[in-house]
């Protein structure tokens, strides 16, 4: 009997972890999503950068932050 006292001990530790995981992913996925994003914008406008000269890239990079989000 105490052996089943303790899975369902941590059953609900592990839905009751599972539930704030969820939550805290509500509260910081536009988060990550921003920083996924200007990431992604930065990688472009370097590579355009280097192709087509920095001020085509610097274009980029302020046309896409500006007006692409």
């Amino acid at each position: 009997m105490r052996k089943n006292g303790s899975i369902l001990w941590i059953a609900r530790i592990i839905a009751l972890l599972l539930v704030l995981g969820l939550v805290v992913l509500v509260f910081y996925l536009p988060v990550v999503a921003a920083i996924l994003f200007v990431a992604l914008v930065a990688v472009l406008a370097i590579a355009r950068g280097k192709s087509e000269g920095f001020w085509s890239g610097m274009r980029l990079f302020l046309k896409e932050i500006l007006f692409g989000w």
